[in-house]
């Protein structure tokens, strides 16, 4: 998803954490470096930063109230 940052996904994921892609594939990197998992690829937990996660819980809860 975040290779085509044309995608509906991708377009989804950089309004809602209002990051650029560059830095969300940067995290998933950081991420996966650390924590590989195993199982299905579709499965991969990624942990947000405290700022990260209130920005992105600020974001949803704003595109509730539209």
């Amino acid at each position: 998803m975040l290779d085509d940052p044309a995608s509906t996904g991708a377009q989804i994921l950089t309004d809602l954490a209002s990051l650029p892609i560059s830095e969300m594939r940067e995290h998933l990197r950081r991420e996966l470096a650390h924590r590989p998992t195993p199982g299905p690829a579709h499965r991969i937990p990624i942990r947000l930063s405290n700022d990260e996660y209130t920005h992105a819980h600020t974001a949803g809860q704003n595109l509730e109230t539209k």
